[in-house]
């Protein structure tokens, strides 16, 4: 029950000039806060209303909700896995252990593999959708998703033609004031 939800498709009312207008706005052209604002939006799309179907079910009023037109419930099956994905070995769903954090089922899917960016990996709570640094995520609860990603490819052969050409201006820097007090 603690992963169901009620997705509310249409909120009468509630129309976001400031979404509707970052809409036409090329990526490229926003700030970074409008960017972070729009994508946090866009995450919104389908509102869930936010429900403790768990202490409604215990009789907690203040859980309950008016429904709407057009709502929708899902309570989906109790999730015994958690996924895990990206660079791993075995990407893929493995059995949900009580009480273990993110170490135990990225070793269960094989371990990292070559190319694992180890210090940036990510739990997605399967109750929420919010994304946690795995570090501070603590207990990986049913239904939740282990995310590693790729280390960023770096183009070595840019890399020294920047340090190169560097160490050429700096020649050339060297080289003018050398000429200009030995004159």
């Amino acid at each position: 029950v603690g992963t169901a939800r009620i997705l509310r498709l249409s909120d009468p009312g509630s129309r976001d000039l400031e979404f509707d207008r970052l809409g036409d706005v090329p990526v490229g052209n926003m700030s970074e806060t409008e960017y972070a604002y729009y994508k946090m939006r866009l995450r919104e799309q389908g509102r869930s209303v936010s429900i403790d179907f768990e202490k409604l079910l215990e009789g907690d009023a203040s859980q309950d909700a008016l429904l709407m037109h057009g709502d929708v419930i899902t309570v989906p099956e109790f999730a015994r896995t958690v996924t895990v994905s990206g660079q791993v070995g075995r990407p893929g769903k493995v059995a949900h252990e009580p009480g273990k954090r993110y170490g135990h089922y990225v070793d269960t899917a094989g371990g990292y593999s070559e190319g694992a960016r180890r210090n940036r990996v990510r739990v997605i709570r399967a109750s929420t959708g919010q994304w946690l640094s795995a570090g501070r995520a603590g207990v990986i609860e049913p239904g939740d998703d282990v995310w590693v990603p790729e280390e960023p490819e770096g183009d070595w052969w840019q890399n020294v033609r920047d340090v190169l050409s560097f160490v050429t201006s700096l020649a050339t820097v060297y080289l003018v004031i050398n000429q200009a007090t030995s004159n």
